[in-house]
C-alpha cells in the first residue's frame, strides 16, 4: 500500500492510497486505488473533518476532485456531492448509521 505521493505505508489505508500487487518477479501486477466512501481527507477514518470538507465543497468555499470527490459521493449516484451526502456522513459520525462500503 502506497500513500498519494507514492509513498510506501504501513497501517490504515485511506482514500487516494493506492494497493499494488506484484508477480513473484517483482514486477508490478496490478494496482487499484482506495476509495473509502466519507473519508474524504484519506485517513481511513470517517470523521468531523470529512463531513466539513463536504460541508464546504457544496458551499462552494472549496471544491473536491479526484478520489476525495468520489469518496464525497456516498449515496453513489449520479447527483454528484449533495446535501444527502453530507447527511449520510453526519448519521455515520454521529452512531445513527452506518456508510456501508
Amino acid at each position: 500500500i502506497t500513500d498519494k505521493n507514492s509513498t510506501e505505508k504501513q497501517g490504515v489505508a485511506g482514500t487516494g492510497d493506492k494497493v499494488r500487487i506484484y508477480s513473484s518477479d517483482g514486477n508490478l501486477y496490478s494496482e487499484y486505488n482506495v476509495i473509502i466512501y466519507g473519508d474524504i481527507n484519506g485517513d481511513g477514518e470517517i470523521t468531523v473533518k470529512d463531513a466539513l470538507m463536504v460541508r464546504k465543497h457544496i458551499l462552494g468555499m472549496e471544491s473536491l476532485s479526484g478520489s476525495a470527490a468520489q469518496a464525497a459521493n456516498v449515496n453513489r449516484q449520479n447527483d454528484g456531492i449533495t446535501v444527502k451526502d453530507a447527511l449520510l456522513i453526519r448519521k455515520h459520525v454521529l452512531g445513527m448509521d452506518k456508510i456501508v462500503q
